[in-house]
């Protein structure tokens, strides 16, 4: 009799166990935001908006019944990495939702950002260290007023060579993102050495990069998800 209800009670951990599984995995979705400049949201050189690599990622994510939710509210051409500061000191709100809430929500954050003002500066005069140094602290104060409050994934997607940027900046500048990266518990992906090759970009006399690295970008994201 004894044995019997030790194994009645056996099945009954077990069943409890597998329902709690089962929830928690039903529960594992990603609520994804996306930040950035025209990176971020793939602008072509029509003028209009691609495909992202956080659309394939979202895409993805929908098809494994894996996403929560999607945001790119903070995704716009020529967003700098001042303003943004500017929104988070403010707690902008947009769509309903303060910007600080709706990061702290979220488990994957990716930014893409940076590459509008300095090929800006660049088409004007050359970059210089100063350039260098003021995005990169501005990047830094982004990077620690957000893990306050957050501190699941980010993802910081490198810059690449635009108008007058040259290899030497973008090394510098990739070098400084990786290491801030490294502080602030965030993962670096490195475009540069894709975008060397011009079959990354929609044609040989601009800068906009096509499907092709989006896809890339995504992909890697994702197997590091693990899921």
């Amino acid at each position: 009799m004894k044995r019997r209800y030790k194994l009645l009670i056996i099945i009954i951990i077990g069943s409890i166990m597998a329902i709690l599984i089962h929830n928690d995995k039903k529960n594992d979705k990603v609520t994804l935001v996306a930040i950035g400049d025209s990176l971020s949201v793939a602008l072509t050189p029509y003028g209009v908006n691609g495909t992202s690599f956080t659309d394939y990622l979202y895409e993805e994510l929908s098809k494994q019944n894996k996403l929560k939710n999607y945001n790119y509210d903070y995704s716009y051409n020529h967003l700098t990495i001042k303003e943004l500061n500017e929104l988070i000191e403010k707690n902008n709100v947009d769509s309903g939702i303060p910007i600080k809430q709706l990061l702290s929500k979220a488990n994957v954050i990716t930014i893409a950002i940076g590459i509008d003002e300095l090929a800006d500066i660049s088409i004007k005069r050359d970059i210089d260290n100063e350039d260098i140094n003021n995005y990169i602290t501005e990047y830094e104060i982004f990077l620690q007023s957000i893990r306050e409050f957050y501190h699941n994934r980010i993802y910081l997607i490198g810059l690449y060579q635009v108008y007058s940027l040259t290899r030497n900046n973008i090394i510098d500048l990739n070098k400084k993102l990786r290491i801030l990266s490294g502080k602030y518990n965030a993962y670096f992906i490195d475009i540069f050495p894709y975008t060397l090759d011009k079959d990354y970009y929609f044609s040989n006399d601009n800068y906009f990069l096509n499907y092709r690295i989006h896809k890339k970008i995504s992909s890697i994201i994702l197997n590091s998800l693990k899921i």
